[in-house]
């Protein structure tokens, strides 16, 4: 175990006064990838776009075929749902409903997971909180969202009030989980060692159960912001004029596949882009969690 010497007299921290991050050994540095590492990539690239195109063939040469099992007005080929993607991608309908989408992604998103950390931070400190609150919170976790969403409709109405709500329930709990969790599982010599430099809970806390918690906690919320997209979009086809849930759901209506494809691929673009935001975010703030070799 490799700690930072501490300044004389403030326990917790180190002579150019940042935190002591106790049980790390990486200083923080920008790591560039090592040959093998780039290789590896390169080599899960190559054997990801050949699994795409063999799955890719097989979906383009069954849809045409339009067999009973795999009929092709319910499941259309590749080439008919890129040339819907293009048409969907450059006309004006998608623009819009997709500034309602990710309003209401990110403001659940904001809501839910900053919640759930402040309520597990609270739960972590506090033991009696943490059996008389974190039972119930669980209870509420296992009731199915779809169960709840007609009352949150009737509660908050048809806007983006409902979507919102039903996306913060969805979101709530995997930042919940993991920053109790953090909190809670940590070193117990690391923690002998603050206490031995006569660190407070305060700076215990701060210097050393949080910095440690921080790399399962961006797990959570990694998690937590795909599940604010799937809450909202979810409470866009159970009843909204706007939104590509909407669209989703007048497409289908429509029987035109093709564009719910379409829809379907564009979110997941989405989706995978506020992940890589949030990955890019701790690798900045989590600069001790990051292995050798990787980039920073």
């Amino acid at each position: 175990m490799t700690t930072q010497d501490s300044a004389p007299g403030t326990p917790g921290q180190n002579k150019g006064g940042g935190p002591l991050i106790v049980g790390t050994g990486v200083s923080r540095r920008r790591l560039v990838p090592s040959p093998d590492k780039a290789k590896a990539w390169a080599k899960q690239i190559m054997q990801t776009l050949v699994a795409a195109l063999i799955l890719g063939g097989a979906w383009e040469l069954l849809s045409r075929l339009d067999p009973s099992f795999f009929p092709r007005i319910i499941i259309p080929p590749p080439t008919e749902i890129a040339q819907a993607f293009v048409t969907v991608l450059t006309g004006d309908l998608i623009w819009p409903n997709l500034w309602v989408t990710t309003q209401e992604t990110l403001i659940a998103f904001a809501i839910g997971a900053g919640g759930a950390f402040v309520i597990g931070v609270i739960i972590s400190l506090w033991k009696p909180v943490k059996s008389g609150v974190y039972p119930l919170l669980i209870s509420i976790q296992s009731t199915p969202r779809s169960a709840l969403a007609p009352v949150l409709i009737a509660w908050f109405g048809f806007g983006m009030s409902s979507k919102i709500a039903l996306a913060v329930l969805i979101c709530f709990f995997p930042v919940l989980a993991n920053t109790v969790t953090g909190l809670t599982t940590v070193d117990e010599n690391a923690e002998l060692l603050m206490r031995s430099m006569q660190s407070s809970r305060v700076q215990t806390f701060w210097y050393f159960r949080l910095p440690n918690a921080m790399p399962l906690i961006f797990a959570g919320l990694q998690a937590s912001l795909t599940f604010a997209l799937v809450g909202a979009v979810f409470g866009e086809l159970l009843g909204s004029d706007q939104g590509v849930g909407s669209l989703i759901k007048a497409a289908s209506f429509q029987l035109r596949m093709d564009n719910v494809f379409a829809y379907l691929a564009f979110l997941s673009l989405v989706g995978i882009s506020l992940v890589g935001i949030m990955a890019f975010i701790q690798r900045k703030v989590t600069f001790w969690s990051i292995e050798e070799g990787q980039e920073l």
